[in-house]
């Protein structure tokens, strides 16, 4: 592996300084075909305003420059993101789920005949909310192993193609995830409202024995839920233009927003972040 020391790292990197800039060396380079690839960014003001790659290699094409600048630049976004929206994600409450879950059983063994008229729809959402409850845990693992490869990027101050490709696939599962997710709460919501409306047939002393659950199940299936649950979606159903597209149900649609994420990452890359390299354009 062809590795330069810092002064020569500096001394590259200051032929594309510009006046009033300072000067950040990332503390791992990008590793491939014995070749290294430090990542300089160049600040003014505290912002970013250019990139250099820089490797010891004289005659790097456009090409390795430009890939190396793309899988560092990845690598950071992604574990940027993870920080910025899955630990959010990870927070989100489940119990007010977990709690409605345990009414309805309870309910059930208390009005049988009642709810024997709804079984399908009432064994349907509880399946549907166990998917719900189970996504933290899902994205904690996905997270800690993020984290794994963060860390041995760091230590080893070498970042590989393969690491990039891991952590993309993370990132998906992530999305992945939370759109699966989000469908599974719309379908919950349609459930849960053919139950209220079962349950409104209900006498005066059933209903005072369910009550806590048809506060639930109306917070749980209201229009508000709705629009919130739709307006996540919709940040999952965009081109890499920004245009809205409908994805297949199932796991055909989770393959196509794996094939759209990498496009839309691509494109990012191209038009919003390639510009910013200044040794190679």
């Amino acid at each position: 592996m062809e590795n330069m020391d810092l002064n020569n790292i500096k001394s590259k990197a200051n032929e594309y300084k510009k006046i009033f800039e300072n000067i950040d060396i990332y503390p791992y380079c990008y590793c491939e075909a014995n070749t290294s690839y430090y990542y300089v960014s160049y600040k003014r003001f505290n912002k970013i305003s250019g990139v250099a790659i820089l490797t010891e290699k004289n005659n790097s094409t456009k090409h390795e420059v430009i890939n190396a600048f793309k899988m560092i630049y990845t690598f950071n976004r992604i574990m940027s993101e993870a920080i910025d929206q899955m630990v959010p994600d990870i927070r989100k409450p489940v119990s007010v789920l977990q709690e409605i879950k345990i009414l309805i059983t309870e309910a059930e063994n208390r009005l049988f005949k009642v709810f024997e008229k709804i079984k399908s729809e009432t064994n349907e959402l509880k399946t549907i909310l166990d998917e719900i409850i189970d996504f933290p845990e899902k994205l904690i693992i996905i997270l800690k192993e993020m984290q794994a490869i963060e860390k041995s990027v760091l230590d080893s101050k070498c970042l590989l193609k393969e690491n990039v490709e891991r952590m993309m696939e993370l990132n998906i599962k992530h999305y992945q995830i939370m759109y699966s997710q989000g469908r599974a709460q719309l379908e919950g919501i349609k459930k849960a409202r053919i139950i209220l409306e079962e349950l409104a047939q209900v006498n005066e002393s059933e209903r005072k024995e369910i009550n806590q659950l048809l506060s639930h199940l109306k917070l749980f299936s209201a229009e508000r839920a709705v629009i919130d649950v739709n307006k996540s979606q919709s940040t999952f159903e965009k081109d890499e233009y920004g245009n809205k597209i409908t994805l297949s149900q199932g796991e055909k649609g989770l393959e196509e927003y794996k094939e759209m994420f990498y496009k839309r990452a691509n494109h990012i890359f191209e038009n919003n972040i390639k510009h910013n390299l200044r040794n190679f354009k």
